[in-house]
């Protein structure tokens, strides 16, 4: 699994940053970096990061405030989503990251939600810390109603993670972390140095001279060519022209020549007796030993049982459960209102913790009430007519390991003799073999069953269970959500399925299939908004553009991310999307500008698609959506478009769909619509067909893609079949989905305004 830092930067942090990227790529190669960056004081240029985004959140001076922490956790939120990430280290600036992977492996082993060094036991370590992705989710749940939220983030962020009941860890902070290089030249122990997980290099109020700040990047280079290559770190070139003062007594830069590290020599002396060492401060006595790391054959696991007037069955599934060869850490059971003897059935069992709903919430509300119950890092979730094998838990822990977030078992039918028959139609042998994971499979069917041992890290930062609008298939609806975030697994693990004429699939015979479907798809499916921006149409039309989008996602009753790689000389306008509201949950804005004029770059076709190909990869690359939304800037959607195009993509009978575009014409032919077939050559449609049709090729003027159907389809610079060529990174795309038998479906319901634009792009 993925793991990444976040930076919260502004711009007198660029020569920093550089070097605490540069310790980061050294020792943790496979991490990924986020950078989020001050809108109102930003980095001179986007660094060598993978992620880059301007915020707008207003910063009380190192990140103080209500406002900063909760921007803290959107953006961890946000770096999970994009990376699939367990776990984020927020990162200052003037801090060198030594060992990145022991530090990630801190917090698991100790069971912790946030992880950090300390002075004392009130707040974790600002400029270094470890927090869980799904730990986030209950951290902003829990600041709303925060009210004696702390200023300072580091008393603010540890305070909010106790009010949201989660496990803090604060160890020490000489156990793993050098907390303060503080140019105290002759206490630093590079040996030492080399030994641990991440040192700061902050204390710029300890220099005098024209630019501290430039004497700490010095200081960070140095050490981050010390850590690579044991080079010479030179005290005297990094504090040319200025002087440091260590607690109250001043150390002159001539004397810094004594504290020389040399590649390949002894460790730093011992200070003289007449260089008085700082004051250490006091260890908090309970820090080192609040949590032990000790070694587990497993992680902790936990079983929630939930049931509904099933005391018939109740006894045997909950047998099955205490005679696993792996007994569960936590095991409950949550009753959801029943009117029978459930309760009573259950409370035979001495070890299970019982516990009934007053009211009714259904199976949702049910489980969760469960999840609220229980702690263990993995759960797994049995309905309460259904039996386990003996082995069942051992299998699936041995099949999930240590790279998957849930494993998913077959089943074998028994019960009643007038369902089973039914089922029978369609099982002969009264088995369900799933298919292998692959998320494609997963959006045309559900193919896991409820019953799959889940990690409690990645269920929570997926949502966990929730309501939908079909009021059923809440497994599918959860495992889609977080088959999107980590892979998942096939388990050899054979769950006991009970036919009964209570079951859901006896009840809910009435109802369309594929309406139902059709419901959970949507509901689960997440959307993006993405768009090339060249500015051709006039920084007004910037605020006509995202209305009409935002008009169309509330008609569908989604929010979106958008993505916008900005193209404009002048720059998109942010303002515009923020006035706009919580209908963009989330943005992204990249200058992807050349900075030549329209001739030079992009004089003809080819030129054209030589640039807006990459683009397009790019968005489909990093988008976080499943849904991938093309709307180009000359385009306005109508009110229906995101509404229609959706239920097209992922509701009808043919769904799921690849990719669905809506309809506009060409400003070059305005009685051709852009979409064409090939015949002998090229025609484009004069007019539309009554319904939703495929087509070989279209643009990406208004196109929705579910990326996972178009895993390995990617824009070109030029399509070509036979004497047949044109420069049209759109045609390309189009006619990859025809070939591989999903072409585009257009959708004549949408028809778009194209606006008239001169022919060169600005």
């Amino acid at each position: 699994m993925t793991q990444a830092y976040c930076f919260f930067t502004f711009r007198g942090d660029a020569e920093s940053l550089l070097q605490s990227i540069r310790s980061i790529r050294a020792c943790h190669p496979t991490a990924k970096i986020a950078v989020f960056d001050d809108g109102h004081h930003p980095l001179p240029k986007q660094p060598p990061c993978d992620f880059y985004e301007r915020t707008w959140f207003q910063r009380g001076g190192n990140l103080n405030g209500r406002e900063c922490i909760m921007g803290e956790l959107l953006a961890f939120q946000k770096t999970a989503r994009l990376f699939g990430s367990r776990w984020i280290a927020k990162i200052d600036c003037d801090t060198v990251v030594v060992d990145g992977a022991r530090a990630f492996s801190l917090p698991a082993a100790v069971h912790a939600d946030i992880y950090g060094a300390s002075w004392h036991e009130q707040g974790v370590w600002g400029p270094f810390y470890i927090i869980s992705a799904a730990f986030v989710y209950r951290m902003l749940e829990a600041i709303n109603g925060f009210a004696g939220l702390p200023d300072e983030e580091d008393f603010g962020m540890t305070a909010l993670a106790r009010a949201a009941r989660g496990r803090v860890a604060i160890v020490p902070w000489a156990d793993h972390f050098l907390n303060g290089f503080d140019y105290r030249l002759h206490q630093f122990d590079f040996e030492r140095f080399r030994s641990t997980c991440a040192v700061t290099c902050g204390n710029r109020m300890q220099i005098a001279g024209p630019d501290p700040r430039e004497v700490q990047a010095r200081a960070m280079n140095g050490l981050v060519d010390y850590l690579i290559d044991r080079r010479t770190f030179d005290w005297e070139r990094v504090l040319a022209g200025h002087r440091v003062f260590n607690a109250a007594e001043e150390i002159p830069v001539e004397d810094s020549k004594k504290n020389e590290a040399v590649a390949g020599a002894a460790p730093v002396a011992e200070p003289k007796a007449e260089m008085a060492a700082a004051p250490q401060p006091a260890r908090a006595p309970c820090c080192a030993t609040r949590y032990r790391i000790e070694a587990a054959s497993h992680p902790s696991l936990a079983v929630v049982v939930i049931g509904r007037n099933s005391a018939a069955y109740l006894s045997e599934c909950l047998a099955s459960v205490q005679n696993q060869t792996v007994r569960p850490d936590e095991w409950v059971y949550v009753d959801d209102a029943s009117e029978d003897q459930s309760v009573k059935v259950a409370r035979r069992f001495k070890e299970l913790k019982v516990r009934r709903l007053q009211k009714s919430g259904g199976m949702a509300a049910a489980r969760m009430a469960g999840v609220e119950m229980t702690t263990g890092a993995l759960m797994l979730f049995v309905d309460s007519d259904n039996v386990l094998p003996p082995d069942y838990l051992a299998t699936m822990i041995e099949d999930l390991g240590d790279s998957h977030d849930f494993a998913y078992p077959s089943k074998s039918f028994f019960g009643e003799a007038a369902p089973l028959l039914r089922y029978r139609e369609y099982h002969p042998n009264d088995l369900w073999e799933p298919p292998s994971a692959e998320r494609r499979k997963l959006w045309a069917c559900n193919y896991a069953d409820t019953c799959s041992l889940i990690r409690r890290d990645a269920f929570l930062a997926a949502g966990a269970w929730r309501s939908n609008p079909a009021d059923t298939m809440f497994d599918w609806d959860l495992f889609l959500r977080m088959s999107g975030r980590g892979s998942h697994v096939r388990s050899r693990a054979r769950l006991q399925y009970r036919v009964h004429s209570d079951n859901w699939s006896s009840r809910e015979r009435g109802r369309s299939r594929v309406e139902l479907n059709g419901l959970v798809r949507r509901h689960a499916a997440t959307v993006t908004v993405a768009c090339v921006w060249s500015g051709r149409m006039g920084a007004k039309f910037a605020r006509t553009w995202l209305e009409a989008v935002a008009e169309s996602l509330r008609q569908a009753g989604k929010t979106a991310e958008l993505m916008v790689l900005d193209d404009s000389p002048g720059g998109f306008s942010v303002r515009e999307i923020v006035r706009l509201g919580g209908v963009f949950a989330s943005f992204s804005l990249q200058r992807v500008h050349r900075g030549v004029n329209a001739t030079r770059r992009r004089p003809d076709r080819r030129a054209t698609a030589e640039f807006l190909a990459p683009a397009c990869n790019r968005i489909l690359q990093r988008a976080t959506g499943d849904v991938v939304w093309f709307i180009e800037d000359d385009i306005v959607v109508p009110v229906h478009a995101a509404d229609v195009l959706l239920r097209e993509l992922l509701q009808t009978e043919e769904a799921p769909r690849t990719a669905v575009g809506g309809c506009y014409r060409s400003r070059h032919e305005p009685d051709h619509w852009i979409a064409a077939n090939l015949g002998r050559t090229v025609k484009h449609l004069i007019e539309l067909p009554e319904d939703p049709a495929p087509v070989q090729f279209t643009g990406t003027g208004c196109l929705m893609v579910l990326k996972d159907l178009a895993a390995d389809a990617r824009f070109g610079t030029e399509w070509v079949h036979g004497q047949l060529r044109s420069a049209a990174h759109d045609w390309t795309f189009s006619w990859q989905l025809d070939q591989r038998g999903t072409p585009v479906v257009l959708v004549p319901g949408v028809i778009c305004r194209h606006h008239s634009i001169p022919l060169e792009w600005v």
